[in-house]
């Protein structure tokens, strides 16, 4: 893209700026684009926030008020501001005057193959995300609402303290002396813990 500002830097070369000048213009616009770009997006989030908490079971929030959480975004600002903008300034800032009036610049910086790998890699990542978005819903959506063979309402559950564990018998006839408990029971893990190990296994062949 940088290419076809050539003839502005033309003119602006002819009637005395300066390389740094340019090469400032250049990272100041790249600037101002991605630093609104990242206000869009915090709007955005902060829109979809509510939703993303109702179907994850989180509170999840963005930090508007800390003053860090604002220093890391300055910082990845200026961070892509160098990076998308350092390059492109660059090369504009090199073209000679005579050449980029008449057009008689080389167009090697701006080679179709690496434009199009850029926007496959985008779709690529874009495609990544959105199927994974979609695994973790149905994934969410099936432990919310799958029938696993008992009822999930009024459970209450809790970790059992070294100190309790050899007393379990006497402190489960103490809950259900407690008309408002039905059932007590122990258990190595949750229902919806998923987890394996193994070691040393062999199979013949």
């Amino acid at each position: 893209q940088a290419a076809k500002r050539a003839k502005e830097v033309g003119v602006r070369k002819t009637v005395g700026a300066e390389k740094s000048s340019l090469i400032f213009q250049f990272l100041t616009e790249t600037g101002i684009l991605i630093f609104l770009t990242i206000l869009l997006s915090l709007g955005v989030a902060h829109y979809f926030v509510p939703s993303i908490n109702e179907l994850t079971d989180k509170a999840i929030e963005i930090p508007f008020g800390n003053p860090f959480f604002w220093g890391i975004l300055l910082g990845f600002g200026g961070l892509l501001t160098l990076l998308a903008g350092l390059y492109p300034s660059f090369v504009s800032s090199n073209f000679k005057p005579i050449n980029a009036l008449k057009n008689n610049f080389s167009t090697r910086f701006s080679h179709e193959k690496v434009r199009k790998g850029l926007v496959v890699f985008q779709f690529v990542l874009s495609a990544i995300l959105i199927i994974s978005t979609i695994i973790v819903s149905n994934q969410i959506h099936y432990i919310k609402n799958e029938n696993f063979g008992l009822n999930r309402n009024n459970i209450i559950h809790f970790n059992l303290p070294n100190s309790l564990k050899d007393k379990y018998q006497p402190l489960k006839d103490k809950l259900m002396a407690n008309a408002a408990v039905t059932q007590v029971l122990k258990t190595s893990d949750l229902p919806t813990d998923i987890g394996s190990i193994g070691m040393g296994y062999s199979w013949d062949g």
